[in-house]
């Protein structure tokens, strides 16, 4: 059993408190939130008239939300009719009660956005000041606009093996207290929130607020952690007894490994079954014309070969893109794309459905690409031929994918991984084109409308795709900016 005991000053906690919709159970829990000397509710939902006396009977203090999540500047520049008027009910119902001390306007927000910022300032601005009431947000940075209409900030601490030795605390301007979120992996532990106490000791005047549901939860599992918590905030001399709690590991996802222990196998395999693969592996690039011949000639008439290296690519491709999606977006941004975007990870809901999609993505683009060159030609005998001729030059991407497979698990640079991943994509993209060039070889005549057919529509095709996404999307790229600024 591991402690520390020292006099301190009180410590301010309080709750996220999700409001049960049992009256009778909120106001036991009410009690249970003053026992263990809680003295600060943040709500969402209006208490009702008895949770409200309840609550001015126990001196708790009020924060409340306008649950107002990850918004831009499109969010709050656009927000129509509704948009205001659930603000200002929501605003009117709080401030009208005495135990309401501060005012939550937004949470995980695009501080970093000047336009967002001006947004917010015209919005919010409308509210303020209130009498005896205070405005704050929160999220895991501060704005660096001293203009924002708010009184202080709260940063949201997202704890997981990997930073729990290391809080970050700091920020600036200095919060004004925390929230703490611990990872699934560390949910269970005491040690993490005693590490939290312990590292914010020197500003014992800053909220520490625990989400209601894990407290509570954590009661249950630890009888003596509702002491601990009146000890640290009644600034006795305190004990914050911990058991003897393994420390998770800081491990990455098997995935990668898996997809490059698969991709390098089938490729061995078929190596050593395959004479022609054997012989045609290395000519594509060594004697291409050769190669040509011997794809027109139909020296290669199995389109097995070509099928495994067009799976292999797909793995690689997808392995990539779920490497650069950790790289990128911390749990706390895709919770932001999933707030705007809640069927984007629609088969399991995990982070794994980005590895699935794209692998049935590549493998669609490849049968769509494969298809659209041959229909569109009209010589070839086969659509193995094809086939063979687009799958062909997709064997770098094994190479390349190897590399951030590499990188990835020995912690390597994450923007040589992103570039090394949009080298994959690029290649994905050209092999349509050289293909497209290759068959057009095997063309007597027509050869211009062939390569019009192909190449001229598909760069037409792939240009007003990157116009329509890069031009008229701005909302989008607000919320893909947002995502990839939140930790």
């Amino acid at each position: 059993m591991a402690s520390f005991g020292t006099a301190q000053a009180q410590r301010i906690l309080g709750v996220v408190w999700e409001i049960p919709s049992d009256e009778a159970q909120a106001v036991q829990q009410l009690e249970t939130f003053r026992k263990m000397g809680i003295t600060v509710l943040e709500v969402q939902k209006l208490p009702s008239g008895r949770l409200w006396d309840e609550i001015s009977q126990h001196n708790f203090t009020v924060y409340g939300d306008l649950n107002i999540r990850f918004p831009t500047a499109h969010t709050l520049a656009r927000a129509d009719s509704s948009f205001y008027s659930e603000i200002n009910r929501k605003v009117d119902a709080f401030v009208g009660h005495p135990a309401v001390k501060a005012l939550k306007l937004f949470s995980y927000g695009a501080v970093h956005d000047e336009d967002f910022n001006r947004a917010a300032d015209s919005l919010f601005s409308s509210i303020g000041p209130l009498e005896n009431t205070e405005m704050y947000y929160s999220g895991s940075r501060a704005s660096p606009d001293p203009d924002l209409p708010v009184d202080f900030f709260m940063l949201d601490l997202h704890v997981s093996p990997q930073n729990v030795d290391a809080l970050p605390i700091s920020s600036s301007p200095d919060p004004s207290g925390y929230y703490y979120h611990p990872s699934p992996e560390l949910a269970h532990l005491l040690t993490p929130l005693k590490q939290l106490f312990q590292v914010t000791s020197t500003h014992p005047g800053d909220i520490l607020f625990l989400d209601s549901r894990w407290l509570l939860t954590m009661t249950e599992h630890h009888p003596r952690l509702p002491a601990t918590l009146k000890s640290q905030a009644s600034g006795e001399d305190s004990i914050f007894p911990t058991p003897n709690e393994p420390r998770p590991d800081q491990h990455s996802s098997p995935l990668p490994i898996i997809v490059l222990l698969l991709g390098w196998g089938i490729l061995a395999i078929h190596y050593n079954m395959s004479p022609i693969y054997r012989k045609s592996l290395f000519r594509y690039f060594t004697g291409h014309k050769f190669f040509l011949n011997d794809i027109f000639h139909q020296h290669i008439r199995s389109p097995f070969p070509a099928l495994l290296i067009t799976t292999q690519n797909a793995l690689f491709v997808a392995a990539a893109l779920f490497i650069l999606s950790r790289n990128l977006w911390s749990i706390t941004g895709i919770r932001g794309l999933l707030h705007y975007y809640p069927n984007l990870l629609f088969i399991s809901g995990s982070r794994y459905d980005i590895f699935i999609i794209a692998l049935g993505g590549t493998l669609l683009y490849s049968l769509a690409c494969t298809l659209w060159l041959y229909l569109s030609h009209q010589s070839l005998r086969s659509i193995t031929q094809v086939l063979t001729l687009f799958a062909w030059p997709l064997q770098l991407n094994i190479i390349l994918g190897t590399i951030v497979i590499a990188l990835y698990v020995s912690g390597g640079n994450a923007t040589t991984m992103a570039s090394l991943s949009a080298a994959m994509l690029t290649i994905c993209l050209l092999s349509f084109i050289i293909t497209a060039r290759d068959a057009a070889h095997h063309l007597m005549g027509k050869r211009m409308r062939y390569l019009g057919l192909t190449i001229g529509l598909y760069l037409i095709a792939i240009s007003a795709l990157a116009i329509w996404v890069l031009k008229f999307n701005d909302p989008l790229w607000q919320v893909i900016d947002l995502s990839l600024q939140l930790k």
